[in-house]
């Protein structure tokens, strides 16, 4: 277990030091897919494997979990961002040290939760059609942007884009047709049935109006709604 200062557990530095011994010690190496080669990369089912195997897990779905959690922090990903973590087989590859230490924003997984909880409960969802296809309580990549931005956990909506891809990957919602990774487009998302996680946030940004109108976050100890 690794501890801060405080003597308290630091999860994100135990995913890190977790996806390097898996890096170290799953099989890694360059697999075809439909005339493609995608160098460098793992099984989806070979890592939890691995994780069990290694005590990092006690079950497949725990395993699944920690992968989730890991992608979350920046540390591996799909190689085309297409599919959250699985187990299946579906190719990962790890992100360099460099793409994980400036992906944007900082979160922590407990944070992202909270966000994707509180999300969860307020942005509308609702039946959808496109072209021949109908599909049921979905709502829009540009409007969980806007709800971001709104929200205040995120100052661009760029960085929006990165907090969602990372809920995304947490497993608490897909594609409607596991096509798309999150984007700020007017493509259909749906919630997963069993949300994976439940944490309080401690500090959560609300949203209040300054007098021209214009609206400024601030943070509080509590969710408050305007």
């Amino acid at each position: 277990m690794i501890l801060d200062a405080d003597g308290v557990a630091n999860k994100e530095e135990e995913l890190k030091a977790m996806a390097e011994d898996l890096k170290a010690g799953v099989k890694l190496a360059n697999r075809r897919f439909r005339l493609r080669l995608y160098k460098d990369c793992m099984v989806g089912s070979d890592a939890v494997t691995w994780l069990v195997n290694h005590g990092y897990a006690a079950t497949r779905e725990e395993a699944v979990t920690l992968g989730r959690e890991m992608a979350a922090m920046g540390h591996l990903r799909h190689v085309t961002s297409q599919y959250i973590f699985k187990d299946e087989y579906l190719f990962y590859t790890f992100n360099t040290p460099l793409e994980s230490e400036h992906r944007e924003p900082d979160s922590t997984v407990a944070e992202l939760h909270a966000i994707a909880e509180r999300m969860r409960r307020e942005l509308e969802t609702k039946d959808r059609k496109w072209r021949n296809g109908e599909y049921v309580n979905c709502f829009t990549g540009t409007n969980a942007v806007d709800w971001l931005v709104y929200r205040c956990y995120a100052v661009t909506r760029e960085a929006a884009v990165q907090v969602g891809r990372r809920i995304q990957e947490l497993g608490w919602f897909s594609h409607v047709v596991h096509r798309y990774p999150f984007r700020d487009a007017q493509f259909f998302y749906r919630w997963a049935a069993h949300p994976p996680g439940s944490v309080q946030l401690h500090s959560s940004p609300s949203f209040k109006r300054g007098s021209s109108g214009r609206h400024r976050c601030s943070f509080t100890t509590e969710d408050s709604s305007p």
